[in-house]
């Protein structure tokens, strides 16, 4: 490539970085001291010296963000106010660095990596937020093992190339800290990021690699068993997988693959037939043993049915100490409600009331590890005729020490619907499926178990 236009400097350059036709070099002044100079390239067979400071530390490198230039030396960070090109002007410093290697921006957020005085093998990457230009604040700081020599960024990526650990691929996240998710195999000197791809500067050579796409780090694992959830969107192959430990330790597999496996866990209704009414059901659970050893992990609840917006409360009694009632009246199209609440302890009701309303439901008691205590249930398929005539759909719920031991659904359309899930150690579970009983026919068995399965991944 051609040289078509060069500028003789005041002092030998040391660090660079250019906004559109306006360059500036850092340079050393003097022994000890350093300069800024703003080359003007409008026409860059022709650049001309646009204006110069004196005064400032020796630099070690620089980057600008419109109006201002962030000058990093020795300790310090000066912000130099840049709006005018021929007369730059300090705006201020900010210490507590170390010695700085190079710097890189990326929106509001400026990047710089930096040795640890007097270490061996330790560095830094400090994160700073520039949205007040000359007023930046340190937001971040991530330790890197051995010397950081380059850093460049975009929107969603940090690149940080070592010495000796090759390049270091971190994930930005609104609000939160660089995130490590890939390492290249490969050192360099200077480092470069553009979509998808990542260059490596060394001498003689520059070499590009494809990166992973973007993984969130939801991985968990203990001593026997790791497990990772991998966001929908991402295809199966092969990408850098990071584990974290209990205590904080954290292993990063290069080209790991992560198999989703069906779990199974199933659930169903048991019915014992009577001469009468109410019929006594039980709900039952199986599947693989993780869910019941060393200990189960499952729960179930009786889900309550829709509920209008507005919903009237009125309170009565019922004459048994430990005996409690919730009988629910709603309107077919929901338009209004009642909800009566009967027992002796108005205080014990309101509290019942709020939990099943807050929980969706009302849960059930495990009778062991595979069972759940028998519920006598009853259905009518009719409702009951309101104050103003109309039919009303009635609920009704019975407990005896606060466990729930009957339920009864009158009414058109009602569905009684039974809702279990399985605990998993996913950060993210999936939505419980419901093994539901209609209507019309009395309560007959369900039919064949509702498969359950808890994935660790979404495909």
């Amino acid at each position: 490539m051609p040289v078509i236009g060069s500028l003789s400097l005041v002092g030998p350059p040391a660090a660079i970085d250019a906004d559109g036709p306006w360059v500036y070099v850092g340079g050393w002044s003097e022994l000890w001291g350093g300069s800024l100079e703003i080359v003007d390239a409008t026409r860059p067979r022709e650049p001309l010296a646009a204006g110069r400071i004196e005064g400032l530390a020796r630099p070690w490198t620089v980057t600008v963000a419109a109006d201002a230039l962030y000058y990093f030396s020795d300790w310090m960070l000066t912000m130099i106010d840049v709006s005018d090109p021929a007369r730059p002007a300090v705006a201020g410093t900010l210490p507590g660095f170390g010695w700085p290697t190079d710097s890189a921006r990326a929106g509001n957020l400026l990047f710089v990596t930096e040795i640890t005085p007097f270490t061996t093998d330790v560095g830094t990457l400090k994160v700073l937020d520039i949205s007040s230009p000359f007023a930046p604040a340190v937001v971040a700081e991530v330790p890197i093992s051995g010397f950081p020599l380059s850093v460049q960024a975009n929107e969603t990526r940090v690149v940080v190339g070592t010495d000796r650990e090759g390049v270091l691929i971190f994930q930005l996240d609104l609000g939160m800290p660089p995130r490590m998710t890939e390492t290249l195999a490969d050192t360099g000197g200077w480092v470069g990021l553009f979509d998808g791809f990542a260059s490596v500067h060394r001498a003689g050579t520059w070499s590009i690699y494809p990166l992973n796409p973007p993984v969130e780090n939801t991985s968990t694992s203990s001593e026997t068993c790791g497990e990772s959830i991998i966001p929908a969107g991402i295809e199966r192959g092969l990408y850098d997988v990071m584990t974290t430990c209990p205590r904080g330790h954290a292993f990063r597999f290069r080209d790991a693959y992560r198999a989703c496996l069906r779990r199974d866990f199933s659930a169903g209704l048991d019915t014992f037939p009577t001469p009468g009414r109410p019929l006594p059901w039980s709900l039952r659970v199986d599947g693989e043993d993780l869910f019941f050893t060393p200990r189960p992990a499952h729960s179930a609840m009786l889900v309550l049915p829709a509920l209008p917006a507005a919903i009237e409360t009125k309170y009565g009694s019922l004459g048994q100490p430990n005996a409690m009632a919730i009988a629910l009246y709603i309107t077919p199209d929901l338009e209004t409600g009642i909800v009566n609440l009967l027992g002796d302890d108005r205080a014990a009701l309101d509290r019942l009331w709020a939990t099943i309303l807050a929980e969706g439901g009302i849960a059930l008691r495990r009778r062991d590890d595979r069972s759940y205590w028998d519920l006598q249930l009853s259905t009518s398929p009719q409702g009951v005729p309101g104050t103003d005539g109309r039919w009303m759909n009635q609920y009704v719920y019975a407990f005896d020490s606060g466990r729930l031991i009957s339920a009864s659904a009158s009414g058109t359309g009602w569905t009684c619907s039974s809702r279990r899930s399985a605990a998993t150690t996913s950060a993210a579970r999936p939505p419980p499926r419901r093994v539901t009983a209609r209507a019309g026919r009395g309560l007959q068995d369900v039919g064949p178990h509702y498969p359950g399965v808890i994935p660790n991944c979404p495909w």
